[in-house]
This record gives structure tokens, sequence and C-alpha cells, in this order.
């Protein structure tokens, strides 16, 4: 039984009981099944309620439903990926400037020379 249908690029995907079903119409026909439970990445954001779900590794951003115009049944047929924190390096980043602009060349020229880098280690 569908319960939303959402639009999906192109194409279209359709909501119901079981899971998800992903309709590509452009160039051939082609659909594909998503088993339930999804796996929501964003809950709905922005003027369309768009609702971002993992697909097979790919990001699909579904949008525009009359029967779920805010993702609400979408949120609630899936679960949230937990994101990963960023893995930092234990080695400070160096970073490097050039200095180009005259004001800033007057101001830095004796930390690295009137055109030179300015480095923080």
């Amino acid at each position: 039984m569908v319960r939303a249908l959402h639009r999906d690029g192109w194409g279209y995907a359709a909501l119901t009981t079981r899971g998800l079903v992903l309709v590509r119409n452009l160039p051939t026909l082609k659909a594909a099944r998503v088993p339930a439970p999804l796996l929501i990445l964003r809950r709905a954001y922005g003027m369309f309620g768009s609702v971002d779900v993992l697909v097979a590794g790919k990001p699909h951003k579904l949008h525009g439903s009359k029967l779920d115009p805010k993702g609400e049944l979408l949120g609630t047929a899936g679960t949230t990926a937990q994101r990963r924190a960023a893995a930092h390096s234990a080695t400070p980043r160096r970073q490097c400037i050039t200095v180009r602009r005259r004001h800033l060349r007057h101001a830095r020229s004796g930390a690295g020379g009137a055109h030179g880098p300015l480095c923080s280690w």
C-alpha cells in the first residue's frame, strides 16, 4: 500500500508499508526497492520539507509529496544515521598564506618579506 509519493530528482519515490520504491523514468523506466527501515541522513528541512535518504551508498533528496508535505511519514519509516566525528591527526596542520595586498604587505613585511609566505606552525 502506497503511503506517500515523493519527487526524487527526475524520478519518483513511493513510500509503501514495506519500504521505499525508487522509480527512474529517464531514459528507460527502472525501479529499485529499498526495504524498511530506511537510513535517513537528514530529517525534513527547507521550504519543500526535503528528506535525505541513503540508498545503496548514494544520497537521495526526496521532496514534494501531497500526502506527506513535511516528510513526517518518511521520518517515522526510517532510522537516522549517526554522524561520525571527523578524525583529527595528532600532528598540527601547517597553514601558510601569501601576502599580495598592499595594506597587508606593509603590515606584515617584517614577518615574511614583502611577497613571502606567512606560516603558522
